[in-house]
């Protein structure tokens, strides 16, 4: 394990900012709202953002926090490692898609008064290896974080994760509960069982109807990156206003909007760091490969190992406790928050933590 910081050179950084002021703009949208997608006022706002963006002060947070390389399997993965009290249980925290380490950038220092925390990225995202050849699998990435806990010389530890590494987590307390005692996750996948769906509650058939509603206005970005993640590579790799409003628009609409417009209550400066990780790791396309890999085989593996679940108000998935039984067969805390969305760590820190914590606790206790 080596000491890393990405670099950023001047020619990169260049290169960035003239394509950005080349973009070629396409025609307004017909509507007065983002139900076509980013609204055309919003990229050019957000265009001179990123102009005007420091993302070399992300890399020195990063640096200054605990940034590493270590081999993991073939691939060199990233990883942040922040020490906390002796003999306290470790914490690895997973992002997903549109995500990275930078999530957990703002949240880092309260959570390590608690817990030492170990932070990598999902290999082809951000700064960690792109993998060269198929089989990067969600099962695969949860037998390599096993091997990283077990190389930093961690014995029991918990997982943490939402999206793409809420998915891990379970997988990795599933496979390797003689090391990895629980999970607990902010995003909860799982498919309504028939007693919901042949009787639901009001509020489970509220949900299903959104989830159709999101199936139908917001599953195109899936089916894209499952399907064909090399045709969008194409157009994202060569454009940073295109890689911009592919994660933008995922941010507006999974976010909460009583927390602010139009990203929730997200710092937009972490806005632009993910934009500029994805852009300047060029991980456009390797981060979709996740999609084709595991996409519509994620959610339905039994999970019998410790879960907490933290439920937020805005996000993608809102399964009813129940509906969570169907798959999770021993959930030891079930928490549902007053606000906050997908991105709850850089939405609602605060809360994030609190949950987090009171998470690990629930799971420590059923140990």
């Amino acid at each position: 394990m080596d000491r890393f910081t990405p670099s950023l050179s001047d020619q990169a950084e260049s290169d960035f900012r003239a394509r950005l002021m080349a973009t070629r703009m396409p025609d307004p949208e017909l509507v007065a709202d983002w139900s076509q997608g980013l609204p055309i006022a919003e990229a050019g706002r957000l265009r001179d953002a990123l102009l005007d963006h420091d993302f070399r002060r992300c890399l020195s947070e990063m640096e200054e926090l605990g940034s590493y390389s270590i081999t993991l399997g073939v691939l060199k993965t990233h990883v942040l490692l922040v020490d906390g009290p002796k003999n306290s249980t470790p914490i690895i925290l997973t992002h997903g898609w549109p995500g990275g380490v930078i999530e957990f950038l703002d949240v880092a220092r309260a959570l390590s008064q608690h817990h030492s925390l170990v932070i990598p990225s999902l290999p082809g995202f951000g700064f960690s290896e792109k993998p060269r050849a198929l089989g990067m699998t969600l099962e695969v990435i949860a037998n390599l974080w096993a091997e990283l806990m077990q190389k930093l010389g961690h014995e029991r530890y918990i997982a943490q994760g939402g999206d793409w590494g809420s998915e891990v987590s379970v997988l990795l307390a599933q496979r390797h509960p003689e090391a990895c005692i629980g999970a607990q996750i902010n995003l909860v996948s799982a498919r309504p069982p028939a007693n919901v769906l042949s009787d639901p509650t009001e509020a489970e058939a509220v949900q299903m109807q959104r989830q159709r509603e999101w199936g139908r206005n917001e599953m195109a970005y899936f089916r894209q990156q499952a399907a064909r993640p090399q045709t969008l590579g194409y157009a994202i790799a060569d454009s940073p206003m295109g890689q911009a409003a592919w994660i933008a628009e995922k941010f507006h609409g999974w976010t909460d909007p009583r927390l602010g417009q139009p990203y929730g209550g997200v710092d937009e400066r972490r806005l632009l760091d993910l934009i500029c990780t994805y852009w300047f790791s060029s991980s456009a396309t390797s981060s979709s490969r996740l999609y084709w890999e595991s996409g519509y085989g994620a959610g339905r593996t039994e999970i019998t190992a410790p879960v907490s679940c933290a439920n937020y108000p805005h996000e993608i998935n809102a399964p009813s406790r129940r509906w969570a039984d169907g798959r999770f067969k021993n959930i030891v805390d079930w928490h549902v928050a007053e606000r906050g969305g997908h991105f709850p760590a850089l939405e609602v820190p605060d809360d994030f933590v609190a949950d987090v914590l009171h998470g690990v606790e629930a799971i420590l206790a059923a140990k």
